[in-house]
């Protein structure tokens, strides 16, 4: 019997590069020796240093007020409301495209992960934003200040990527993530963790010859698989708008 991996996944609701991402990964959990964590970032926190477009500035903003909501409903249920709660906003923030929704979105997506609608309230709540620094330091630690979401770790070993579109499924999704795999489509340069040593995506990326080496603009958009680029990277650390 082949031993089992352990992931963490790191999103923030409003980034469209890791809602596809996360499908992906779901699918990798169904089809690959992996258990995977899903952990909350705040790309809000990330950026609140930051001089920002006007528009980018209401988008963290609007960032701001998901991750307090997901900061008290994980509070509230523990860190196994992350994953419902998550995919609850997810499909109505980057499938029904209502993201600007905010107060309905929250509450809708509270109510199908079976928590109070009422934390929706918590959008509002401005000491959650100690709890999104504490969420953003601990990915920063992990793999650098360059980084952004999707952040996924695995067996402790940290990278920001990757940039997937469409979600591969069944035997399309990645190797089993403890090995290398025959054949790399796209892997990236290295990354720096937090502690000054390269880490490489390739040992987790899709092995498919199906894939090819470019993305579409939109993440909604058919098309094939690679890991982040540079520019990739800038809009992921602002929750690019996906359409």
């Amino acid at each position: 019997m082949s031993q089992r991996s352990s992931a963490e996944f790191f999103f923030d609701p409003v980034c469209p590069w890791a809602w596809m991402a996360s499908r992906w990964m779901r699918h990798v959990e169904q089809v690959r020796d992996v258990d995977v964590t899903w952990t909350q970032m705040s790309l809000a926190a990330l950026n609140e240093d930051q001089d920002l477009p006007a528009d980018q500035g209401e988008l963290m903003q609007t960032a701001r007020r998901y991750g307090r909501v997901v900061a008290a409903a994980i509070r509230e249920g523990g860190d196994g409301v992350a994953l419902p709660l998550y995919e609850a906003l997810g499909r109505r923030i980057h499938v029904e495209e209502r993201r600007d929704d905010v107060e309905a979105v929250c509450r809708e997506a509270l109510t199908e992960a079976g928590l109070p609608a009422s934390l929706a309230d918590a959008a509002q709540d401005e000491s959650l934003d100690a709890v999104l620094r504490e969420r953003r330091d601990r990915v920063v630690d992990l793999v650098g200040a360059d980084v952004g979401t999707p952040t996924i770790s695995v067996d402790g070993v940290a990278f920001f990527g990757p940039v997937v579109t469409p979600a591969p499924e069944g035997e399309a999704a990645p190797p089993n993530v403890r090995s290398t795999p025959t054949e790399v489509v796209a892997s990236p340069p290295p990354i720096t963790t937090g502690r000054g040593s390269p880490r490489f995506l390739a040992t987790v990326m899709i092995s498919s010859a199906r894939c090819a080496a470019t993305v579409p603009a939109s993440p909604r958009a058919t098309g094939p698989v690679r890991a982040a680029s540079p520019e990739d990277r800038a809009l992921s650390r602002l929750a690019c708008r996906s359409g």
